[in-house]
């Protein structure tokens, strides 16, 4: 092959029938005008262990696509005798695109076509996943950064020797009950012991915070079937959830506020 070109996508993907109508659209006249015998595959694997073939994208889209049978991955696939190429949507893995064809100007015409729809109309959410980002490597040290630096402010120096001389031949009874306090409040260990139960606190919450996150903003979305209604109304009830909270801190402002007013009129 003279040309061989991969192109891994990192955002996440939201397919739709008419993408993949449209795909299958722009992949079919540049493959029918190098190869008048070119044929496009559609390969998806679903939840149920089963792997389909279709021909034609208008099928795949009619999937029940439902939690018992939901699609995990669906695969573009096409090969002649001078070309091969494949386009690869999986929600476990990055979307990943690969052309090889003897022909340069189909190669990189195909994929300039396949890329620019694909970044364009498909690749709509983050690239990365939250329960991977808040559970990574750096989390531990930045949550330890402020334990440590209130542990080095707490840490109060002794009395000098000169000091607990002196007040020990002191007979001031007060003096030598001051002294006490002050020792026994050096060495109160409260707040950072409450910083520790903080610290633990976050970690269980950060530790289920990235999966709820993530189910509740996927990043890659089959969207036809039983899944799509299932979608619409995650993103109705996201919708609910984040304007009843903007509504309750605007009240709450506004309740503070006319409370002050008439406080101090």
């Amino acid at each position: 092959m003279n040309a061989h070109l991969e192109n891994n996508f990192k955002r996440g993907f939201f397919l739709t029938e008419e993408a993949l109508i449209k795909l299958d659209d722009i992949i079919r006249k540049r493959l029918l005008a190098a190869d008048p015998n070119a044929t496009l595959q559609f390969k998806v694997f679903r939840a149920d262990g089963m792997l389909v073939e279709f021909d034609n994208p208008s099928a795949v889209a009619a999937e029940e696509n439902s939690s018992r049978n939901a699609i995990k991955r669906v695969e573009i696939l096409s090969a002649g005798a001078t070309y091969k190429l494949s386009l690869k949507f999986d929600p476990k893995d990055n979307t990943d695109l690969g052309i090889e064809a003897n022909d340069r100007d189909l190669a990189y015409l195909l994929a300039a076509d396949v890329k620019d729809y694909v970044n364009s109309e498909i690749l709509k959410f983050r690239s990365f996943s939250f329960d991977s980002t808040l559970s990574s490597k750096h989390t531990f040290p930045l949550l330890m950064l402020p334990f440590l630096f209130i542990s080095i402010s707490g840490i109060k120096e002794s009395p000098k020797g000169e000091a607990v001389a002196a007040i020990l031949e002191s007979s001031d009874v007060q003096a030598k009950l001051n002294f006490l306090i002050e020792s026994r409040l050096g060495q109160n260990p409260g707040p950072i012991k409450w910083y520790f139960v903080a610290m633990i606190v976050i970690f269980v919450i950060l530790f289920f915070l990235g999966t709820l996150l993530d189910k509740a903003y996927p990043r890659n979305i089959f969207y036809w079937g039983k899944l799509a209604q299932a979608h619409d109304r995650l993103v109705s009830l996201r919708e609910k959830f984040v304007w009843g909270v903007v509504i309750a801190f605007v009240i709450g402002i506004a309740s503070t506020i006319a409370v002050d007013y008439f406080k101090n009129p």
